[in-house]
């Protein structure tokens, strides 16, 4: 076993040498050679601009209220939370609160308001989540927790729906939205705020399942009955379109135009009348790459009769630099949409996706 373990390695080391000397032959060719692109790259980009988890620490026996840094503004009665076997929490809290309220936090965060791959329109997500020594807490029985959730305009349609963290997957979203359910009612709570009481259908003595959303001058004001089972918040809606394109031409030009360089890039289609992002990605299945220009098929929710910002974001794998590139399309059956991508700071791209 020894003598073929060390026959291979010989064969490896030869075959190693011959690619160095067949690569150095043709460097004019060496990028081209990468045939997958790098996605943890752009990930990495995004991270640098992506809004950072908040984190407080409370005392759990005193009412307390929260004020994000986005504005997002929550009330959390004294004495709200136990354990995960429905034990009163003595010791301080931990509250993380990650607000994803504009399509620049979408795309970076990659938390897209995407129910079962249909897009839906946002009125503004968050992540929200209780813990006391690294565990997850509930909510006590007949306890509620408020959020104020900030919006330039309110939609009267907007229901409450549920995050399911998930898996990357060819949307490109990591939480699945889900809407959730308050069809069934007993136990009745006060809101101080409104001074209006809700019926809310209790399934056990240490879980309750309920959410309920009002509209005010400012945004959206929700109320959470379950921190347990989720920690993804949205004020949402389903968008009827039926008119819909699932593939369609799709061009990138790179406008530095140097031939050592290939970016890898990620196509985004923001629809700003939704709120909502979502992934555009290749139907080769080998990654997102352009040198000078990609001519190729983009998969993704194509709206027809709709105005969609088509957004590419990518890094060069040589360079490490930043690429970025957006166009305006009105959605046809006949749109071959095509965006310019060319170098830019990383505090440039932060701002240019700020004005979306």
């Amino acid at each position: 076993m020894i003598k073929k373990l060390t026959s291979m390695k010989a064969m490896v080391l030869g075959a190693t040498v011959l690619s160095v000397f067949m690569v150095s032959c043709q460097k004019d060719t060496l990028e081209t050679t990468i045939d997958k692109a790098d996605s943890t790259a752009v990930e990495r980009l995004f991270d640098k601009i992506d809004p950072e988890m908040q984190s407080f620490t409370i005392d759990p026996s005193q009412p307390k209220t929260i004020t994000g840094s986005e504005g997002t503004v929550i009330n959390i009665p004294a004495n709200a939370f136990v354990d995960a076997n429905g034990n009163k929490v003595t010791g301080s809290v931990t509250i993380s609160l990650k607000e994803i309220l504009s399509l620049k936090d979408q795309i970076t965060s990659g938390v897209y308001a995407v129910s079962n791959d249909s897009l839906l329109k946002s009125g503004g997500e968050f992540f929200f989540e209780a813990t006391a020594n690294g565990q997850k807490l509930k909510l006590a029985v007949n306890q509620f927790i408020t959020f104020d959730v900030p919006a330039d305009e309110v939609d009267p349609n907007m229901q409450v729906f549920v995050g399911n963290e998930v898996k990357q997957d060819s949307t490109g979203s990591s939480v699945n939205w889900v809407q959730a359910d308050s069809s069934q009612f007993k136990t009745v709570v006060t809101d101080s705020i409104f001074n209006q009481k809700d019926s809310v259908w209790s399934t056990d003595s240490s879980w309750i399942a309920s959410y309920k959303l009002y509209m005010t001058l400012s945004g959206y004001h929700m109320k959470v009955y379950d921190i347990y089972n989720t920690s993804y918040y949205n004020c949402d809606h389903y968008y009827n379109y039926p008119n819909l394109i699932q593939t369609l031409p799709f061009t990138v030009v790179n406008l530095e135009k140097s031939e050592e360089e290939i970016v890898d890039y990620t196509v985004k289609l923001v629809y700003k009348q939704l709120g909502s992002v979502i992934d555009g990605y290749s139907n080769t299945g080998q990654g997102m790459i352009v040198d000078n220009t990609f001519s190729g098929q983009i998969s993704s929710t194509w709206l027809t009769g709709e105005d969609v910002v088509i957004i590419v974001v990518g890094v060069g794998k040589k360079s490490q630099k930043t690429y970025f590139g957006k166009s305006t399309l009105n959605v046809a059956a006949n749109s071959k949409p095509s965006v310019s991508i060319s170098v830019m700071s990383d505090a440039d791209l932060s701002a240019a996706l700020d004005n979306l």
